[in-house]
């Protein structure tokens, strides 16, 4: 089977394209036996662009160009296509596995031109302290919200604080969504390495150093998407993993 999660947001510079190739790297590494596909819909293409060196049979990269329309909007029916039968796609022989889809998405998005997302297990909303995101993020999550009424989406919403520098700044965004039905995710604590993820060096040292200290962190989200964690089914509230 696939584990399908997304890295949405319409605000740009949030952190979609470092977490889905970070994310894409932690779970080929920990399933060796598995395969894990990037879907980037983005056009500047930052995560496939990382993530191409690493290609090989079980990890697979698909850029954007496959999946968008003219108009710049997501090319749902195919997208819907592809996410359904994905192990036909890419031709995944023990599709009784674990398998795993990343999707990284464009800033400037319309959740409510996302009907894919109903396909997905988790939907990922990475955002900081600033004012700048937080305002973006309300306006984004209320449309995603709204959507869900259109497309009956049943993924799991997870905010993740994201480049967070103290525990005022966790706590202003747990204050600020209090009344989303939503998951809070673990936080991301503010890092130099983290910022540097796509910064090239030829032995990739920066990447695996950031790989490794984000070890806890990944043990957590994994086990939220396999369902090794405690959620409620449906929550009127913000509830924090």
């Amino acid at each position: 089977m696939f584990r399908k999660v997304a890295f949405v947001n319409a605000k740009g510079g949030v952190g979609k394209s470092t977490l889905s190739t970070l994310t894409s790297l932690a779970l080929a590494s920990r399933f060796p036996n598995s395969s894990v596909a990037l879907l980037d819909l983005d056009k500047q293409a930052t995560s496939s662009k990382a993530l191409r060196k690493f290609e090989n049979n079980r990890l697979s990269v698909v850029g954007s160009h496959e999946f968008m329309l003219e108009s710049g909007m997501p090319n749902n029916s195919y997208l819907a296509s592809y996410m359904s039968d994905i192990s036909s796609y890419l031709k995944v022989e023990n599709s009784a596995l674990d398998n795993f889809l990343v999707v990284d998405s464009p800033a400037g998005a319309d959740p409510k031109e996302y009907s894919f997302l109903r396909l997905c297990d988790f939907v990922f909303i990475p955002l900081s302290v600033s004012d700048a995101d937080m305002d973006a993020t309300r306006v984004f999550l209320s449309r995603l919200l709204q959507g869900m009424e259109n497309f009956y989406l049943s993924a799991k919403i997870v905010l993740i604080p994201n480049q967070i520098e103290t525990r005022e700044d966790f706590n202003e965004i747990r204050t600020t969504f209090t009344n989303a039905p939503i998951l809070l995710g673990q936080p991301i604590w503010y890092s130099k390495e983290v910022r540097r993820t796509f910064r090239p060096d030829f032995d990739d040292h920066t990447l695996i150093s950031v790989l490794k200290m984000m070890n806890p962190y990944y043990d957590w989200m994994i086990d939220l998407i396999l369902g090794r964690k405690v959620i409620p089914t449906r929550n009127d509230k913000l509830f924090q993993i």
